[in-house]
């Protein structure tokens, strides 16, 4: 049996039982070198799609209704903590095109929660950034209108 990913839109909420109907009704496609579908061993209910190339798309969503979260806290030093990030230009080893991000090594000491190892590699969850960039800017503002005033 093949490890397979299932790309369904639904109206309906997500239940136990729907993988069997969206098994019956999706596109199925089966994991291959640049498409892999993983279980996590910790929390099994949590699947990662990874695909070594490019995912395009219009949107990409997240959950984020305050139902959902505990515990909130705004961002604090914000600016500082992005100014310790590095921006870097690299190749991958196995493409000579020119790409740009971070090092997640480097990342994760800064920002550890952002960085998780998915299979043998490490992962940023780069849209993690965006709070500290969007209150970075603010801290930036402030500093402008403290400077023109």
């Amino acid at each position: 049996m093949s490890n397979q990913v299932l790309f369904v839109t639904s109206e309906q909420e997500y239940t136990s039982k729907s993988l069997e109907l969206m098994f019956a009704e999706g596109l199925q496609a089966e994991s291959t070198d640049h498409l892999r579908v993983i279980k996590s061993s910790n929390a099994p209910s949590q699947i990662t799609l990874e695909v070594n190339g490019s995912i395009i798309a219009d949107k990409f969503r997240g959950r984020s209704d305050a139902s959902l979260k505990s515990d909130v806290k705004e961002v604090s030093e914000a600016l500082d903590t992005i100014k310790r990030i590095v921006g870097v230009s690299y190749k991958l080893r196995e493409d000579s095109n020119e790409s740009y991000g971070f090092i997640a090594q480097d990342v994760q000491r800064i920002l550890p929660n952002i960085v998780q190892p998915v299979g043998e590699y490490l992962s940023i969850s780069y849209l993690e950034l965006l709070p500290f960039i969007v209150e970075s800017i603010k801290e930036l503002d402030a500093k402008i209108d403290k400077l023109c005033s």
